[in-house]
């Protein structure tokens, strides 16, 4: 991948702008992979930790686009930024597990493994 480099040299800016254009289409996958890069730092990241980032609020912005648009991964994704950033805005426990619930019925393994 343009991100980390295989194949081809690193080129975590151009990796980003390609990402936005599908994102900004309305590509849950890309949405979710923008969200991964922006929180995360890596569009690649397998979970999400404490650490704040700069573009914490946009990562999760764009979680919760792709997983209203129905992307499985979003769905844990966003549960689990609430569950380990919560800011002021925190979804409340039952919400946070119905996001869960739903990744786990639409086949996300690390959602069924909780």
């Amino acid at each position: 991948m343009l991100f980390a480099g295989r194949g081809v040299p690193a080129d975590p800016t151009q990796a980003r702008a390609l990402l936005e254009r599908p994102a900004h289409d309305e590509f849950p996958p890309a949405q979710n992979a923008l969200g991964l890069l922006l929180a995360m730092g890596n569009p690649e990241a397998t979970d999400i930790d404490a650490e704040r980032r700069p573009d914490d609020l946009q990562g999760e912005g764009w979680f919760l686009k792709a997983a209203f648009g129905g992307d499985p991964d979003a769905m844990y994704n966003a549960a689990r930024y609430d569950e380990m950033r919560p800011g002021p805005l925190a979804m409340s426990d039952a919400k946070k597990r119905s996001w869960y619930e739903k990744s786990a019925a639409a086949g996300n393994a690390k959602a069924k493994a909780g």
